[in-house]
């Protein structure tokens, strides 16, 4: 069951993701990270969640209704600059600026997966849940179809 979520999550270069009534346009709340936040926050209605990449270092979950941090990880030391997606079942899957594809279980932040690119990735993946993949492009030129769970498929 989705949960309405009369909210709206922006991000800013300011080191600050915004929550903001919709109907008011008043400030929720907010919350800082370490850095600029540059990717765009991917929201799971069913839990009412918000994921979101800092230059920082980190993937962020924050609880968009409870105003708390859900949960908080450092990936592979390098920036996220690619907005995350989520797919209908267990998993967040983001890409980082050190060229790597990871699969988190979004309800804790436990890495299920990383796969390794050919270079950095600012473009955020695709997912297509027909067909069980994940499609991104990166810096390299090179377009990349992995399976859901962690392979590259031909």
């Amino acid at each position: 069951m989705f949960r309405q979520i009369r909210k709206l999550c922006l991000i800013c270069y300011d080191s600050h993701l915004y929550v903001l009534q919709i109907e008011s346009g008043e400030l929720f709340w907010k919350i800082e990270t370490g850095d600029s936040i540059k990717s765009s926050p991917c929201i799971d209605f069913e839990k009412g969640y918000a994921y979101f990449g800092s230059y920082d270092k980190h993937l962020y979950c924050i609880d968009i209704e409870k105003k708390s941090i859900e949960w908080k990880k450092s990936l592979d030391k390098s920036s996220i600059f690619s907005g995350p997606i989520c797919d209908s079942k267990q998993a967040v899957y983001v890409s980082t600026l050190a060229g790597n594809l990871f699969s988190l279980d979004k309800n804790c932040g436990k890495m299920i997966w990383a796969y390794q690119l050919d270079k950095a990735t600012f473009t955020s993946p695709i997912i297509d849940e027909k067909n069980l993949v994940i499609l991104l492009g990166t810096c390299g030129g090179t377009f990349f179809c992995i399976h859901q769970e962690g392979y590259l498929v031909l």
